[in-house]
């Protein structure tokens, strides 16, 4: 038990480091938009995610 706590306040300090240190995450998301029969209309589409710097200075504390 004590080995697991230890692991989880690492993985949260490394979380919160990451979030510190880049806090905007890109990601693409494939969307349907319209089906015509065996034809599918998708829309690729770039989203960004920010960390805000509270969570990170909480994710880091912590640890």
């Amino acid at each position: 038990m004590k080995r697991f706590v230890i692991i989880l306040g690492v993985i949260l300090l490394v979380c919160g480091v990451v979030g510190l240190v880049h806090p905007n995450f890109s990601y693409h998301k494939q969307e349907e938009v319209a089906k015509f029969g065996p034809y599918k209309a998708t829309l690729d589409e770039e989203k960004t995610l920010q960390v805000p710097a509270a969570l990170s200075v909480v994710l880091s504390s912590q640890a």
